[in-house]
């Protein structure tokens, strides 16, 4: 409903109201962030539509509003397609394992727009019993690479988690290379190699902070909350 009535705090409509200094979008920075630029425009977004669990594809929008596009999709999402979207969310919920009791588990993730240079990074806290405890994104201009946009993913987790003064935390992503690199004790003379140092130093301060790779396919939600 907020969304249809153009009533969230996009960067167009706190630009109108004095609260930021420009309205342009913080991904793309092409086009003022409006709520059909978030949901339809951005190039973010037609990473999302494109995706294999899309029961849409995109279309051309022309000059529609944000509600008209919405009941248009609202239209062509068949109930068919919803059921299969719906059963295709919940099966990779069941594939999430549970950490241990008193345990958080912290799933981080990262996406890069190559051209642009620019990367959203995510990260998901739940607890033991699967419930979200926080969400939070964030984005960086000047990353080049996939390695540096996941190194950077995973610090903004750590910090989090240590702004929060959390006790017992398992964090789980699907960078494979980060994570063999911040396990190994060889020094690492890549790009990201400072980073990695400060990552490993972390996990070595803190003893009940666990470090773990899985399939992307386990936190599926937080990849696309990512792009």
């Amino acid at each position: 409903w907020r969304a249809a009535n153009d009533l969230l705090p996009t960067k167009r409509n706190l630009f109108f109201k004095k609260i930021v200094d420009n309205p342009l979008c913080p991904i793309c920075s092409r086009e003022e962030e409006s709520v059909i630029h978030v949901l339809w425009d951005c190039l973010a977004a037609n990473d999302v539509w494109a995706s294999g669990l899309s029961g849409v594809q995109k279309w051309k929008r022309g000059e529609a509003s944000a509600i008209e596009t919405l009941e248009k999709y609202k239209q062509a999402s068949s109930k068919e397609n919803f059921e299969v979207q719906q059963e295709a969310i919940l099966v990779n919920k069941s594939r999430w394992i549970h950490p241990e009791a008193d345990f958080v588990k912290v799933n981080w993730d990262a996406s890069l727009i190559m051209k642009l240079s620019r990367m959203g990074m995510v990260m998901i806290i739940r607890d033991e019993d699967g419930e979200t405890l926080l969400a939070a994104c964030d984005s960086r201009r000047n990353v080049r690479t996939p390695e540096v946009a996941k190194c950077q993913a995973l610090w903004k987790a750590l910090q989090v988690c240590s702004d929060l003064n959390l006790q017992k935390v398992i964090f789980e992503g699907d960078a494979k290379a980060v994570i063999m690199a911040v396990k190994c004790e060889e020094d690492d003379l890549s790009v990201v190699g400072s980073l990695i140092d400060d990552i490993r130093k972390v996990f070595k301060d803190r003893k009940d902070w666990f470090l773990q790779f899985d399939y992307r396919e386990k936190k599926l939600c937080c990849s696309y909350i990512g792009k």
